[in-house]
Parts: C-alpha cells; sequence; structure tokens
C-alpha cells in the first residue's frame, strides 16, 4: 500500500519546532489537491515562498495569489544554491513558456532536480528557475569537479571538449572587398615594389625605368578614379 505523508496536525509542536527552517522559495513539480483547510493546492510549475518545513513529510509556504498552507515536501523542489545537484551547459538554444525556462546555447544552468529522464528543474543565468529538457544540456564536468573538490587531468581534458562544443561560434571574417568608392569601378593593376634588391648597376638602371612607367601609369588610374567619383 502506498505510504501516506502524516498531516502536521497530528504532530506534536515539539517535532514541528524541531525541523523550522528559514523560508525559502520552491516549486511545484507535481499538481495537489488539498483535502483539509490547511492544506494548500498546488499547480506544476507553480513558485512558492516563504517555505518551511513543518515535519519530515510536510512543509508550509504562500503561493502567488497569496493563500498559505501545507503541501508534501516530495511535491516540490527549493529553490536554492545550497540545493544544486550539479551544472550543465547548454548545448542548444531553448525557449522556455509557462514553467519551463529559457537559456542560450553555452549558458550554464544549475540544476537543481531531475524530474524525470526527460526533464530537468533549475536555475538559469538569469536567475529564472523552472524546467528545461535533459537533452538540450551537457555536463559541465569543470564547475562540477571545482563544486565537488577535485579535478583530475582527464576531467580536464573532457571539460575544455565540452566547453568547446557547446560554446557558440564565432562568424568567421567577411574577407570580401567591401569598400564603396572602389566596387563599383573595378580598375585593376599591380603595384611594383618600392624596395628592389640592387645587384648591379645595370639592374637598377632597368628597374628603375620599369619601376617609375609603373607607378607613373598607377597614379594615373588613381587620378581616373577620382574623377570619377
Amino acid at each position: 500500500a502506498r505510504r501516506r505523508a502524516v498531516c502536521p496536525s497530528r504532530v506534536r509542536p515539539a517535532a514541528q519546532h524541531a525541523v523550522a527552517m528559514s523560508g525559502k522559495k520552491a516549486m511545484a513539480l507535481f499538481a495537489f489537491s488539498a483535502r483539509k483547510k490547511q492544506e494548500l493546492d498546488l499547480k506544476k510549475g507553480e513558485m512558492l515562498r516563504d517555505v518551511e518545513a513543518v515535519n519530515n513529510d510536510w512543509w508550509r509556504g504562500t503561493n502567488g495569489k497569496g493563500a498559505t498552507g501545507v503541501f508534501p515536501k516530495t511535491y516540490v523542489v527549493l529553490i536554492d544554491k545550497k540545493n544544486i545537484k550539479k551544472y550543465v551547459i547548454a548545448k542548444y538554444p531553448f525557449e522556455g513558456k509557462g514553467d519551463k525556462i529559457s537559456f542560450k546555447k553555452g549558458e550554464k544552468v544549475a540544476v537543481l532536480a531531475e524530474v524525470s529522464k526527460e526533464w530537468w528543474v533549475g536555475t538559469n543565468a538569469s536567475n529564472e528557475s523552472g524546467l528545461f529538457p535533459a537533452t538540450y544540456v551537457i555536463e559541465d564536468v569543470r564547475s562540477n569537479a571545482r563544486q565537488n573538490g577535485t579535478m583530475t587531468s582527464k576531467q580536464l581534458q573532457e571539460a575544455a571538449k565540452a566547453a568547446r562544443s557547446a560554446a557558440p561560434r564565432a562568424k568567421a571574417a567577411d574577407e570580401t572587398f567591401t569598400s564603396a568608392t572602389l566596387k563599383d569601378f573595378p580598375i585593376t593593376f599591380n603595384m611594383p615594389r618600392r624596395n628592389v634588391p640592387k645587384t648591379t648597376a645595370k639592374y637598377q638602371s632597368d628597374e628603375g625605368r620599369e619601376g617609375d612607367a609603373a607607378r607613373a601609369e598607377c597614379h594615373a588610374k588613381l587620378k581616373e578614379l577620382a574623377a570619377l567619383l
């Protein structure tokens, strides 16, 4: 038979104080229908505030409408940095709606709970918490090893490989000529080198005359281009 959590009304006051905790935020993983007056209805994906423990099975909190009551703690996940299970990196961008979060490719997400093989609960870089598809992310080996305090050389290599595959690729620089002055007037010419090797007087004389002629032709074409513009 399925075990049902003990209602807080049957718990002794001493036990209630023993498990008390400061107010936190939580998100409902499943819907819950209240059976008693002191219980609180939950909707899947609903955010709760001022969450505190009543006993080992029940918590108390307030929903977005201001209603306060108790609910089974297994129906919610606590939104707390101390509750982070691991870190992952987005392989693909995801745009979430309702109880789901959004993230960009390469963004780091803190995993708070693994609801199923397909859906996890986490917090994105914008500090928004909610569900996201587990297949859209890969493990952030570097951050997880840092969190655990250990990191082997193999883990470093895996982390670097994962970061490269998840990071968005930079667009290649446009190497085409896009000048607004010359693209409409394609005048081609070869600019002669100024530093010509000097070996013999004859070569210097021939190269000098050829260079002067080429430079003169070059300047003439530039003047022609300037007149067109």
